[in-house]
């Protein structure tokens, strides 16, 4: 719905206030299919498949997920081009500072889980980028290893994050993931 300041107001936008602001938002045109809050959306949706199919295909590291860890994937999800409400800023930077102040703002005040989620949300097209580093490609893993800080559970959210970010912005990108994929692999 839009209020009378011709403004969307959405359920999630009544506590987080940003949220409003990324309705019917369109960005880099040229690149997302969508506008901001679908491709979220579509997205958080892809997380989900992803973490079913780290569940079916790499139980042996799903089982290290946590809850905790689950949450903050799809918050970081949920926030990761939030960022892009105000153009002039960096939108992993922006985003990251949204995402934990809304956190707070619902009751959390778990320093590990701001982390990660800043973590996440700044990093969400970095995986992406380095799997496409084909020249120097173990200097890529070095990289990637940098960034998850050498955690194998940053790791394994790193990779699901960009995963579906990348996949969700068209469907071209949904159906070009191998690369990425044997990065993880190889990772």
């Amino acid at each position: 719905p839009i209020n009378e300041e011709n403004q969307p107001h959405t359920l999630i936008g009544c506590f987080i206030p940003e949220a409003n602001k990324m309705r019917f938002l369109l960005r880099n045109i040229a690149y997302h299919q969508h506008p901001v809050c679908t491709h979220t959306l579509n997205a958080l949706d892809r997380t989900q498949k992803e973490l079913d199919l780290l569940k079916t295909d790499y139980f042996e590291l799903y089982q290290y997920l946590e809850p905790k860890h689950i949450l903050a994937l799809k918050w970081g999800i949920l926030f990761h081009d939030i960022g892009k409400i105000d153009p002039q800023t960096d939108h992993e930077t922006s985003g990251t500072a949204i995402a934990v102040k809304a956190l707070e703002y619902i009751g959390y005040d778990d320093q590990e889980l701001f982390n990660l989620v800043s973590l996440l949300v700044v990093n969400h097209t970095k995986v992406v980028q380095l799997s496409r580093t084909s020249a120097y490609f173990d200097q890529a893993l070095q990289s990637f290893f940098e960034i998850a800080d050498r955690n194998l559970i940053y790791v394994i959210l790193l990779f699901i994050c960009n995963i579906s970010d990348y996949s969700s912005v068209s469907e071209s990108n949904a159906h070009s993931t191998k690369v990425l994929r044997t990065f993880f692999e190889e990772t």
